[in-house]
């Protein structure tokens, strides 16, 4: 394939949104997607998930007005996170076995 950087770079800049909207489609789901969060505060993050008050992002730097109003849209999604499907294992637990 040649020199992978390049080949890379190459193959990312010729994705189409379509592209990789239509992977996604094809390749993942909802139902069964396992996702790990590591954070210095569980309880907050699973009260965070569990809410059905919309999500915000706050960034360091400013952002185009586009970036904003998807945001608002983003976070207003009801997750419908089951209280069941989130399990927090303590830090010390993680490698134990």
């Amino acid at each position: 394939i040649g020199e992978f950087t390049s080949t890379m770079r190459a193959r990312m800049s010729a994705l189409t949104v379509a592209a990789v909207n239509d992977a996604l489609r094809r390749h993942l789901s909802y139902r069964d997607l396992s996702v790990v969060a590591v954070t210095h505060d569980a309880d907050a993050l699973r009260a965070a998930l569990l809410s059905r008050e919309p999500a915000t992002i706050a960034y360091d730097a400013p952002k185009p007005p586009s970036v904003l109003e998807e945001d608002e849209v983003i976070g207003a999604r009801d997750l419908a996170i089951r209280p069941v499907a989130i399990r927090i294992t303590p830090a010390e637990e993680v490698f134990a076995s």
